[in-house]
This record gives C-alpha cells, sequence and structure tokens, in this order.
C-alpha cells in the first residue's frame, strides 16, 4: 500500500514539473515570438526606408505647392487664412482645381501620405523679447500669467530669457549665465544667442515643464522639476500653475522670423498678448473670422485683408497694435506621415516665402 502511495507522489510530482517546464517554456516560445515581429517590423522598415522619405520630401513638395497656390489667388493673394486649403479648409471659390488634392491619406504608391500644415505667423516670435523694450517686458509678463507663473517666476524667467539670448557673460539680478549653468548637476553653457529651438526654455533657470507644457503637457501638478537633473521636489511658490489656461509653447515660436502676427490663424490668448493684454479685443477678432458659424477653417469664414482692418474690429484703430500684425504668413510648418503597409515614418519641414511666395524655401527637413 505504501509503495503504491510513494508511486503516486512520484507521478504526480513528475505530472507538476512537465507542467511547469511546459509553462516556462511557452512563456520563453511567447517572447521569442513578439521579438522577432518587432525585429520583423524593424526590417520591414529599414527595407521601405528610401521609400519612405522620399515619399515624406513628396509631401513637404505637395505643401508647398498648396502654399504657393493659395498666394497667386486674385482674392486670397492678400491673406493667410484657415480657411484656404493649405490648412485643411474648404478654399475659396476660384481654386476648384485644388479640390482633388487630399491631404489626409493622399494616395502615394505604394502607400499614402498624410500632411497637416500650420503657420508660424500664429505665434509671437519669442526672439522678438530681445532686446528688453517696454513692449517687450509686458509681452513676456502677460504671457508667463498665462501660463500660471507665480510673480516670482515671472522676475526670475524674464531676467533669465534675457541672459540667455544677450551676447555677454553679465548675470542679470535674477537671470543666470554660465556660473549658474555650469554648476548643475549636468552642466551646460547659456547660450548666448537666439533661440533656435522652443525647448531650450526648459533649460532656463527657473523654467517648469508646468509652465511651458501648459495644462496639455507636463500637468499642474505646483511641482519644480529640474529639467537636467531629473529630480522633482515641491515648489508651494508655484501652486498657482494649476490655473494656466496655456504653455510658453503655445503661444511662442523660435520659427516667427518677422515678428508679426497674424489675427487670422492665431489664437484667443495669442491675440489677447497682442492687444494690450485685453481678451475681449481678442475674442471679438476671432468672432468676426470665425463668420456665421462661429467655426474657423469653414466656408463662411471672413478673414482679415489687412492688420489695420483686425485691429479696427477690435476697436483699437490702426496704431501700434496694427503694426504688431500682418495677414500674411511667410513661415510654414509641414508635419508630413508616410505609409506603406504596416511600415511608417514621420517628417517635418519648415519652408519661408519671404522672397518668392509662389516658390517657398526649404530652411530644413527631418524625419523623427
Amino acid at each position: 500500500m505504501k509503495i503504491r502511495l510513494a508511486q503516486r507522489n512520484k507521478a504526480g510530482i513528475a505530472l507538476i514539473v512537465v507542467m511547469l517546464a511546459i509553462t516556462v517554456l511557452s512563456v520563453f516560445a511567447g517572447l521569442f515570438a513578439a521579438r522577432m515581429r518587432v525585429e520583423t517590423q524593424l526590417a520591414r522598415n529599414t527595407s521601405y526606408e528610401t521609400e519612405l522619405e522620399w515619399m515624406g520630401r513628396s509631401g513637404v513638395e505637395l505643401a508647398r505647392y498648396l502654399v504657393a497656390q493659395q498666394s497667386r489667388l486674385a482674392n486670397e493673394g492678400r491673406y493667410t487664412a484657415l480657411k484656404q486649403r493649405w490648412a485643411g479648409g474648404p478654399g475659396g471659390t476660384n481654386d476648384d482645381y485644388l479640390a482633388p488634392i487630399v491631404i489626409d491619406h493622399h494616395p502615394l504608391p505604394p502607400g499614402d501620405i498624410s500632411i497637416r500644415v500650420i503657420d508660424m505667423e500664429r505665434k509671437l516670435s519669442i526672439n522678438s523679447l530681445y532686446p528688453q523694450t517696454d513692449y517687450a517686458k509686458r509681452i513676456l509678463n502677460d504671457a508667463l500669467t498665462l501660463c500660471g507663473a507665480s510673480e516670482l517666476d515671472r522676475t526670475m524667467l524674464a531676467d533669465a530669457l534675457q541672459d540667455w539670448l544677450d551676447p555677454d557673460s553679465n548675470s542679470s539680478l535674477q537671470g543666470a549665465e554660465n556660473d549658474y549653468y555650469l554648476a548643475q548637476p549636468v552642466p551646460y553653457f547659456a547660450k548666448n544667442g537666439m533661440i533656435d529651438e522652443m525647448t531650450e526654455l526648459l533649460l532656463l533657470k527657473g523654467m517648469t515643464p508646468e509652465i511651458f507644457w501648459g495644462p496639455s503637457g507636463a500637468g499642474s501638478l505646483g511641482v519644480s522639476i529640474d529639467p537636467v537633473a531629473n529630480y522633482v521636489r515641491p515648489d508651494p511658490m508655484r501652486m498657482d500653475q494649476t490655473l494656466a489656461s496655456v504653455g510658453m509653447i503655445d503661444l511662442f515660436t523660435a520659427m516667427n522670423f518677422s515678428g508679426l502676427v497674424n489675427p487670422n490663424t492665431a489664437s484667443q490668448e495669442v491675440l489677447t498678448l497682442v492687444m494690450e493684454n485685453d481678451p475681449t479685443l481678442a475674442a471679438e477678432v476671432i468672432r468676426q473670422r470665425r463668420g456665421y458659424d462661429g467655426v474657423d477653417g469653414t466656408e463662411d469664414d471672413v478673414p482679415f485683408e489687412s492688420p489695420q482692418l483686425a485691429a479696427g474690429v477690435a476697436g483699437i484703430g490702426g496704431g501700434s497694435v496694427a503694426g504688431r500684425m500682418t495677414t500674411m504668413s511667410m513661415t510654414f510648418q509641414v508635419f508630413v506621415e508616410a505609409r506603406i503597409g504596416t511600415a511608417r515614418r514621420e517628417f517635418v519641414a519648415i519652408f519661408n516665402r519671404a522672397e518668392n511666395p509662389s516658390d517657398p524655401v526649404i530652411k530644413f527637413f527631418h524625419w523623427r
């Protein structure tokens, strides 16, 4: 009886061992299959690399064509607006020949592309804040207020930005130069020059992801995050960031070379800053340009054909406000997604038409 029981126990143990072995082998087989699937996808993407790159370049050329054609139209050559075809709008009455061109899933054998074009004049120029004129100081202070920065942050960031932009190595009262930045856990030099990419602002003394990205980005956590050292520390002085409606990335760009703002494409927050920090005036400009349906980018939009008209609608006449605006955007950013089956690649380009509106010049092109 004991012999039979021992034999049964041994058989049960053997069965458990076999089941464990099968389970382990199944896990390894699944991991191997998943890894092979990833490697197969990477190999497929690599094999399509050349085709995807040229499809991306074709998408940029399509965007350039749409922008160039808009400038040639007699009734639209005086303004840039969201109802035009480059922006995904329905276009005007004289550009029906552009109607067959689709910018979302545009067929381009052996795959398709989608493009998105935005003008840079819809945002303020971050580099126009130097030198620090009274207007530049007011714009930056009001912008940081919109971004939820405390009074302490606003003063520190204003000085830090000037030190980052100016060519000398002399620190402002609450700013910073190399002596501060080289003392960080990961040291780096102050730029002492114009900003080329907006994320440079994350390197400024006093800048936080909350102020930079706004509520749609890093979130409003009421903390100070060092962008270099990767640590988080509570900061009660910055708790008012929870009230922020936008981030610096929503208000400024480094690619607005004219320094002017287009009232036909700018957000209400940007227009508020341009129009003496009066949201009521900015809202009126938005209401007028949207037409009866109250929506941007539709057939009944009423774009402004001159900065004076936009300033006049807001009830502030021509004057200095009109001098801060333009209705003709010159610099455009295009995002292209190229797809061949499951392989895909995203590309970004900047082009400018200041020299020749009918033949915009590509400033840079890269994939990400």
